[in-house]
């Protein structure tokens, strides 16, 4: 079962196929359900394995499905659960001699050719072994998606043979020179998730999803105009054969070709004609055609450090799906709930939720399981932060759903770790984050009780934190094909914070007490006051001593005797501190502002929230860009603090509704409109009346 070719005496003596209102065929089963061709290879019984009959059945489908303007695309697969094909049928191979092998091969090619070069998309639904034959029928084919448990080889080497099916050219082509001669002098098998890794096959799920995944992508392809997908084919399989030049010129006159036609006009004014409101959040990343352009991301996590995890991924284009329960994210009333600021504006929502999609989705439903299964097969990243105990109850822990797509990242946030006496508490960031982490109990000044620290500081620490863990496991599944849970808390994250000083304690080092400004550990790192009242933070590291002295008329201080000895240094501090007092209190900000910038030394003003939004750092790094249809005075909105030169963020829109795309998400999940009805009546789904802003 290794080689491609049928082992035929001329390729004339195959049989023509029937007529297509007649097509039967012994050993491939063939059918049409609307505009998708199946064929299946069906001799279960010998892995599928490919002889004369099973080629010229092969060719006479391919053929059919060619000719049958109804059929916009195909899925070839094999019968039964072990082999998509499993190679050549040795007993047939047995008895061949070298005429009949070389145009065995000649007459498999010819087959494979017309599968590759059909001018209509074909989906190979690998579902076990591919070996031989059966490996260079899938390279023919448009794209490979293979089930978890498939094989793939080319072990013609073993029977002193080499493949005759095209596997030399395909081969290379697909995963380079290197990498296809080491597959095809080993004859070694791989495994699924190697075959992803290497650019073999297009993506890896699990076999009960298999043919599912194959209908969802054929049905997104030819959603497009049927002229358009067929011209691209056609330049890239014509373009494998010639130079890139020649490759650019038959390009530029197939794309010469489609802009004459109807579907062009039609599909250009519709896009033109579409106003840039949030639900279009897939054409906005392929017009940017951005880093995470396709990568498909269900927040199912409340308030900030999961939601801005998933801000992050959206804003490079990630396609979002925001969860909720019928009742929304109490996130969405936190403009309401001191001590946030108040505003009439969900500032706090759209902040955390912009560029999303919005589905209401009640978990404790019976329904509602259908609902999430299908998201989780649909998605690349899931983002939870439900506690365990609560996300047990709504089967949403890992083992709950990787069962669906082995392929998930599942990316987790609890408030203090996954084991532990504690790992089942609830935690926000002010408890887990800042005050368990230690970094509440640092950030006071001595004699000052703990104070309330900004609200979301540490969610949104901790979310970028999340977002390199999404990102990392991303980078794994790209290289292995595997799926990966991923975790962070904000426990974790308020000791990364503060890991100078636990790392301090770790090691048993002296602390100094907590920062006394007027008794300092050391006054060149301390906060003063200018003469119009703004406070300002200066760091002098000892480099810097001499000039700044200088700077602010009082080189004297140097070789004053109570500051010139290390010693006699730290027993005046307080002295010195009050000198400097002095000095910075007698000229405002500006002033220092020149004198600090004179001399390089690292200061910083303090300013307040209304100031900060018209610092020009703000608007010359977008550290603030414009957010769009959110309404009211919410027209700015804060850009996630990563960059990537020569990448322009998706423009930020506003945050949806409660449910308000649970339709649209439905639909593109494949529920029909009498299940989605179904949804609704049942209580899963919240009906649209019910939408709260």
């Amino acid at each position: 079962m290794v080689s491609a070719a049928p082992f035929t005496s001329s390729p004339a003596t195959a049989p023509n196929p029937l007529p297509r209102a007649a097509l039967a065929l012994a050993n491939v089963q063939y059918e049409k359900k609307g505009s998708i061709a199946y064929v299946t290879v069906n001799r279960p019984k010998v892995l599928n394995a490919l002889n004369t009959p099973t080629w010229t059945d092969l060719q006479a489908a391919f053929e059919d499905a060619k000719a049958d303007a109804s059929v916009h695309g195909v899925i070839l697969t094999g019968a039964g659960d072990k082999a998509f094909i499993a190679g050549a049928d040795i007993s047939e191979l047995a008895h061949v001699d070298a005429y009949d092998a070389e145009e065995s091969s000649r007459f498999g090619q010819k087959v494979l050719d017309l599968i590759e070069n059909l001018g209509k998309p074909v989906i190979a639904a690998i579902n076990g072994f591919a070996l031989g034959g059966g490996c260079e029928t899938a390279m023919a084919c448009t794209m490979r998606i293979a089930a978890e448990h498939a094989k793939f080889g080319q072990p013609e080497v073993k029977l002193g043979l080499l493949p005759g099916g095209g596997g030399t050219q395909r081969l290379p082509r697909l995963v380079g020179k290197g990498r296809a001669l080491q597959l095809i002098l080993t004859g070694e098998t791989i495994s699924a998730q190697e075959a992803y890794r290497i650019g073999l096959v297009n993506e890896v799920v699990p076999a009960a999803n298999l043919i599912a995944r194959a209908e969802a992508i054929l049905n997104q392809i030819t959603a497009n105009a049927p002229i358009a997908v067929k011209f691209s084919l056609e330049a890239a399989n014509k373009g494998m054969d010639t130079s890139q030049a020649e490759g650019f010129a038959l390009e530029a006159s197939y794309f010469g070709i489609c802009a004459a036609t109807e579907d062009k006009k039609e599909g250009t004014s519709a896009f033109l004609e579409k106003q840039p409101a949030h639900g279009d959040l897939e054409r906005t990343a392929m017009a940017s055609d951005n880093i995470f352009s396709g990568l498909k991301v269900v927040d199912f996590a409340s308030f900030i450090a999961g939601p801005s995890a998933a801000v992050i991924l959206s804003d490079f284009g990630a396609d979002v799906i925001k969860v909720e329960p019928p009742s929304g994210d109490l996130w969405r009333i936190g403009n309401k709930l001191p001590p946030q600021p108040l505003s009439e504006d969900a500032y706090p929502w759209h902040l955390a939720n912009r560029n999303k999609r919005g589905m209401a989705l009640d978990l404790k439903s019976p329904n509602a399981q259908q609902v999430l299964e299908k998201l989780v097969k649909w998605a690349d990243v899931l983002i939870v932060n439900t506690p365990h105990p609560a996300r047990a109850k709504l089967k949403l822990e890992y083992q709950d759903v990787v069962r669906w797509n082995p392929r998930l990242i599942y990316a987790d946030i609890t408030g203090y770790g996954d084991k532990g006496p504690d790992a089942n508490l609830p935690g926000f960031d002010i408890t887990s984050y800042w005050a368990r982490s230690g970094l509440l109990s640092m950030t006071r000044d001595a004699g000052a009780p703990p104070t309330w620290p900004v609200a979301g500081s540490g969610d949104n620490a901790t979310a970028v934190g999340l977002y390199s863990a999404i990102v990392t496991a991303l980078y794994r599944r790209e290289r292995t094909g595997e799926g990966a849970h991923v975790t962070t808390s904000l426990l974790a994250e308020g000791v990364w914070s503060a890991s100078v000083s636990i790392q301090a304690a770790l090691c048993d080092a002296k602390f100094f007490g907590l920062h006394d400004r007027m008794h300092p550990a050391n006054a060149a790192m301390n906060v003063y006051r200018a003469k119009d009242d703004t406070w300002f933070v200066l760091i002098v590291t000892p480099d810097r001593l001499a000039a700044v002295a200088k700077a602010i008329g009082r080189p004297d201080l140097l070789a004053d005797p109570r500051f010139a000895d290390p010693a006699k240094l730290m027993a005046n501090m307080p002295q010195l501190t009050a000198i400097l007092d002095e000095i910075f209190c007698s000229e405002p900000m500006a002033h220092w502002y020149e004198v600090f910038n004179g001399v390089h030394v690292t200061f910083g003003a303090v300013r307040g929230p209304q100031e900060v939004i018209n610092d020009p750092q703000l608007q010359a790094n977008d550290i603030i860009v414009p957010l769009n249809g959110a309404g009211g005075k919410l027209t700015s909105t804060i850009s996630s603090p990563l960059q990537v030169h020569g990448v322009a963020k998706v423009p930020a829109q506003r945050a949806p509704k409660i449910g308000e795309h649970n339709d649209e998400v439905l639909r593109q999940l494949g529920f029909s409109a009498a299940e989605i009805d179904g949804l609704h009546a049942s209580g899963a789904i919240p009906k649209a009346k019910e939408h709260a802003a």
